[in-house]
This record gives C-alpha cells, structure tokens and sequence, in this order.
C-alpha cells in the first residue's frame, strides 16, 4: 500500500522529442517495478518542455502505457501520435520576415551613405539578421491535439478542474525569469496552451504569446524544477532528466580527428555543448536540494552519458521511436536493479518496495512494437534498411 500521508510528486524535464521518448520508456519501467504506484494517480505533477507534454496527460488520469500505445501503435490507439505534431513549418513567420527584406535593405544602403565614416557597408548590412524568423516550426499542432484530448468528457484543460495539482514551466523571453502555469495567478491559462509554452525551444519553435508576454521553452533557466513539488508540498519526488552530456570512449588520442565529436559538425558540437550546460546546471541543482531539503527524498533517473544512441540518433526523426522507448525501458530496469536496495530504503518510507521479480522486461506495448517489427515483410526490411542507409548519407557533412 502507498502511503497516502506522504505526497508523491512526479517531475518530467526536457529535452525534445528525443527526451519525451527517453521519459516514456523510463516511467514505463519504474510503473512496472512499482506497480501500486499508480503514476496517472499522483497527486503532484512538475513538467518542463517535452516532459510537460507527458505530465499533463498524466495528471489528467491517463496511463503511461495509453500514452506510449498512442505514440508507438498510431494505427490502433483512440488518440494517436504523429511525427507531423512537432514538425510544422512556420510559413507565416516565414513570409513576414521576408517581407522586411526591402526595407531593412534600403535602411542599411541609406545609413552607410548618410554616414560612411561610422560604419563599413558590410556592418550596415547586420541589420538583416533580423530576418531570421524567431523559430523554423509552429508547435500550435501540439497544443490543438492536447486541447483536442483534454476537451472530452472526463478530462480537463483547466488547471483548477484537475483531481491532481499540475505545474507546467515556461519561461518568460523578456523578462528571464520562469512563470509556473497552474500556480497561482497562471492557472487560468489552459493546459494545452501552457504545454505548447514550455515546448517551444528556442530558435526551433516560435514563442508562444500568453497575457501580451512571449514564452519558451522551460528549460531556459532551470533544468527539472523539482523544487517546485517541493515547495507545493511534496515529500518524494521523482525525477526524469534526459539531458545528458555525451561521454565519447570511442575517443582516441591518436585518432582524435577521426573519432572526436567535431567530425559530427556544428550541430554535434552545439547539441554537446547544450548539453553539457544543462546538465551541469541540474547536477548543482540536485546538490542544492540536498541542503536546502533536507528532510525530502528527490530519486533521479537519467539515460547512461556513454549510450552513443541517444547523442546520434535524428531529432527529426521518429522511424525508430519504438526502439528508443523500449531501449530505455530497459535501460531504466537495469538501472533500477542496480541501484534496488538503496531506493528501497527510500521508498520504505512510502510503503512501496521495488522487488526482483517487477524487473523483468515484460511491457505489453513493448512486446507489441516488438512484434510487429518482426512481422514486416522481407521487402519492408530491406526497403527500411535502404532509407536508412540514404538518410545515413544524407546526414554525413
């Protein structure tokens, strides 16, 4: 039995489609090793970027396996899933800052003529980089499907009309700071829009207006936002943070030029460096808690930083979605047997026990992806095999 005198609070980070895939397998696992643990039924949810895409569906009482069916088995799922959610083209914004071009061009002319001494031709000409648009995608699609989910009957979109407490974290462009949606003075904001929000990464989607203020991605300024639970009152939190730095062991001193990151280009090296900046962030945060909570249990689960997968693998691409999730599903239970008598100690303090036999990989959606993977035909394979193969190429710089 849960101890229902301690509360219980769940907080999803970010980290794009990639990282709601990760988070998806890992809750998968920790569901099956705590099976009284009902994870749709806790009675406090923090969720940052794609993991408040997760939270929120969970705080309105849908199971993780629902949610995964919806992602990994469109073709039967109520609510399906796909790829075309996240990857809209902002055409609009597109076209607006095209529409600057002449402006902006005879401004730069006429200040370089007005003032030659001040300012080279080429300097005059920075003023374009404001046609840059603000963001490649639209993420409106995320926040009309979610709208579209919560609107049924039984569900909700409204903060206040949730059996559980859910906080979604964005953050605000202009004024550096975060705002948590469904905390007082934000709660009248709806979920989906609030979702859309704290997905929008910067420079990928476009900001989201909400109340005249432009929002972003919540991990802007903080990582997992675990003190929010804390401060609303939770006594256990668990963690997911599928951020993590990548640990090369393939490097070679005497190969460095072959084996390094760099050989990945400009994409691999900002995506280490984002990487890295982030989940320094959060291991001084976790350490902060410590001290500043003493009395409060945080359990933190992260994929492994050596699992070239997760660093390599196309953000762009959803084809191998259900191996990823099944990869750390079972990343997760290895990670949970490993670490099994410490958490228990934690978690005794909860009622709840992690025992030898829940860790089994066993998941029913899993052996399902698993099956109709092996039911594709041999033309299927090798036509999968062939654009893989072509989208391999057309990766390489």
């Amino acid at each position: 039995m849960v101890n229902h005198k301690k509360t219980i609070a769940l907080a999803l980070a970010g980290g794009g489609p990639l990282g709601g895939l990760y988070e998806l397998g890992a809750l998968m696992a920790i569901q099956q090793a705590l099976p009284t643990l009902k994870l749709h039924q806790l009675p406090m949810y923090v969720g940052v970027s794609a993991g408040s895409v997760i939270a929120s569906a969970l705080a309105n009482n849908f199971a993780i396996n629902d949610i995964a069916k919806n992602l990994l088995r469109p073709q039967v799922a109520d609510h399906p899933i796909h790829p075309s959610l996240f990857y809209k083209p902002a055409w609009k914004e597109y076209m607006a800052r095209l529409s600057r071009l002449p402006a902006l061009s005879l401004e730069a002319v006429s200040d370089y003529f007005v003032q030659p001494d001040d300012e080279t031709l080429l300097e005059s000409f920075t003023r374009l980089k404001r046609l840059l648009p603000s963001g490649f995608f639209n993420n409106q699609p995320i926040e009309q499907y979610l709208r579209n989910l919560f609107e049924q009957q039984g569900v909700s979109n409204d903060f206040r009309q949730l059996n559980s407490r859910l906080m979604v974290v964005a953050a605000d462009l202009d004024k550096g700071n975060s705002v948590v949606f469904g905390q007082h003075g934000w709660d009248d904001v709806p979920i989906s829009v609030a979702v859309q929000a704290s997905t929008a990464v910067p420079g990928l989607y476009l900001p989201v207006k909400i109340h005249d203020r432009y929002f972003v991605d919540g991990v802007l300024y903080k990582t997992v936002h675990a003190s929010a639970a804390i401060d609303a009152g939770a006594d256990l939190v668990i963690c997911i943070n599928p951020v993590v730095p990548y640990e090369n062991n393939n490097f070679d001193d005497t190969r460095a030029e072959q084996t390094s990151i760099k050989n990945e280009g400009s994409i691999g090296i900002i995506s280490q460096a984002l990487r890295a900046l982030v989940h320094s962030r959060s291991t001084t945060g976790f350490r902060q808690y410590d001290s500043d909570y003493p009395d409060k249990d945080i359990l933190l689960f992260e994929p492994s930083p050596t699992d070239a997968e997760w660093f390599f693998t196309n953000e762009f691409s959803f084809k191998n979605r259900s191996s990823l999730v099944e990869k750390a599903y079972k990343a997760t239970l290895q990670d949970l047997a490993g670490r099994r008598e410490a958490l228990n100690e934690v978690l005794a303090g909860y009622r709840l026990e992690i025992t030898e036999e829940s860790l089994v990989p066993n998941n029913r959606e899993i052996l399902e992806c698993r099956k109709r993977r092996r039911k594709l035909s041999p033309h299927m394979l090798q036509l999968r095999k062939s654009l893989n193969k072509l989208e391999q190429q057309l990766e390489e710089p």
